[in-house]
């Protein structure tokens, strides 16, 4: 079974936040919600982007979570793309141009995924 964890990104302060607890109000994830941070402080607010991770490590054993940016090809002989880690209902998938049906499960790349950063810290990186 893979490990479930979280980020959080906060809107208001344009940070990730060093997560020790996440709390939901009494609608889920729609509601607001309580980080608690490693330092104790606590925050309550609707304006966090919660992010899970996928349970994959980029080819430098960085963790991929959705929203997360990265270089990748599924084809050794082709040139990686920038391309948005996102969950799908039932699965990470990445958008990819080149396949059959657009979006590609994050387990196809194997071994050629880098992380290059996030929409929320990085836009530029998606910039043509």
């Amino acid at each position: 079974m893979r490990e479930l964890e979280f980020r959080a990104w906060d809107k208001d302060k344009n940070r990730y936040p060093r997560l020790w607890t996440v709390e939901f109000g009494h609608d889920g994830i729609d509601d607001m919600l309580a980080i608690t941070e490693t330092n104790g402080s606590v925050t309550i607010s609707k304006n966090f982007v919660l992010e899970q991770y996928t349970g994959r490590k980029d080819k430098h054993g960085v963790k991929t979570y959705e929203s997360d940016i990265v270089n990748a090809s599924i084809y050794s002989d082709e040139k990686p793309q920038k391309l948005i880690v996102q969950w799908l209902g039932s699965g990470f998938v990445i958008e990819y141009e080149d396949s059959e049906s657009d979006l590609v499960l994050i387990s196809e790349f194997v071994g050629s995924l880098e992380v290059i950063g996030n929409v929320h810290k990085n836009p530029e990186l998606l910039e043509t």
